[in-house]
């Protein structure tokens, strides 16, 4: 059974079978028989029975299914997980990615004594505005921030002076990545257990992500808030939410780009006091949870901390017949003689910058990364 308050994703719905052996399996969908695809699980007798539906099940819906097997029919009700339509102008172009800037950007805050507003999304976004003022040790960025180049998947056991142990999917017990302390912690002038409590923290990437429908989750110790925007954006669309002060567990969210590229997005974790863990992963092909950034995996969601500046082009006049073009930034100007489909873009002749070229007829700039 699935904790209270997770519910299932809507591109399939499925359940495992135990010792099916040579038999068959049926499944029905809201009265209606369909065909699902039916796997070994590995290292089990067991299988996995799937359908995936044609066209998502959409947002927020109440479904029937049930199992058709050794000659009878088991039937369960569940509730598809809300699903956030994220707009296609919050894409950054991939041609914008920087190789060289793998990884997360954090900026963690750490107050004295309990945060005024509790475990909520909105007390954690305070504190990071500065209220409570911060004792946690600031990173090397000129922000404040720390540079994470592998994934997140803190726990406040392994900071210095705390009990050591491992929390959640993802530790060497399972076949996973050891936790890892939570940056800037424990801050300065703390004693006891305050020295790993009463923490937020600001996790930023631009996830590279395709168009469709986007599999995600968090487990932390305690809440967290998940929303498309910048380092200190707080305006930007939420893809979840949620106040809470408990222990590790898993919470799945959905979402939906309409277009591939990079996309802003910040996590925003707190724990008040007691233990405090957070992992951010993704849900691979049968259900797989893979941390995000995990290039050891071939089907992890890359995470960028920064992207290359936007090329702008400046063309200005005519004065005396001549226009100057200009542009930011390495790239190559490119010329085309109409803009009706399908556009021809060639290599402009001249490659200075700036150039003056002459203003007579009609001819189209652009300048590529």
């Amino acid at each position: 059974m699935l904790p209270a308050g997770t519910r299932p994703f809507g591109d399939a719905v499925g359940a495992v079978v135990a010792d099916l052996g040579t038999g068959t399996v049926g499944m029905i969908l809201d009265g209606e028989v369909v065909t699902p695809v039916v796997t070994d699980i590995s290292n089990s007798s067991d299988k996995l029975v799937l359908y995936a539906p044609p066209t998502l099940l959409s947002s927020s819906t109440s479904h029937t299914a049930g199992l058709i097997y050794a000659g009878t029919t088991n039937y369960w009700i569940f509730n598809v997980i809300s699903n956030v339509v994220v707009s296609a102008n919050e894409a950054v172009p991939r041609d914008r990615l920087d190789p060289g800037k793998v990884g997360f950007r954090a900026r963690v805050v750490q107050a004295a004594a309990a945060r005024p507003g509790g475990n909520t999304a909105a007390a954690a976004e305070a504190q990071l505005a500065g209220s409570p003022a911060s004792v946690a040790l600031p990173g090397p960025e000129p922000d404040g921030s720390y540079i994470i180049t592998n994934v997140i998947n803190w726990n406040v056991q392994k900071n210095p002076g705390n009990t050591a142990g491992e929390i959640g999917n993802f530790q060497p017990l399972f076949g996973g990545p050891a936790d890892e302390p939570v940056p800037g912690v424990p801050g300065t002038g703390l004693a006891g257990n305050p020295r790993f409590e009463n923490i937020a923290a600001e996790i930023f990437e631009y996830l590279d992500l395709p168009a469709g429908y986007q599999k995600f989750a968090v487990n932390a110790d305690d809440g967290w808030k998940v929303q498309v925007g910048t380092p200190g954006q707080t305006t930007g669309t939420v893809l979840f939410s949620i106040d809470r002060g408990a222990g590790a567990r898993d919470i799945p969210i959905a979402f939906t780009t309409p277009v591939a590229g990079l996309y802003p997005v910040r996590l925003v974790w707190y724990k008040g006091g007691g233990g405090g863990n957070v992992e951010f992963f993704s849900y691979g092909p049968n259900g797989e949870k893979i941390l995000i950034n995990d290039r050891t995996k071939a089907n992890a969601i890359k995470a960028y901390y920064d992207i290359t500046p936007g090329l702008r082009l400046t063309i200005t006049g005519p004065s005396n017949g001549m226009v100057t073009i200009s542009w930011s930034g390495p790239g190559t100007l490119e010329e085309a003689a109409s803009l009706q489909t399908p556009v021809t873009w060639t290599t402009a002749p001249s490659q200075a910058n700036p150039q003056t070229v002459t203003a007579t007829g009609t001819k189209f700039y652009r300048v590529r990364q």
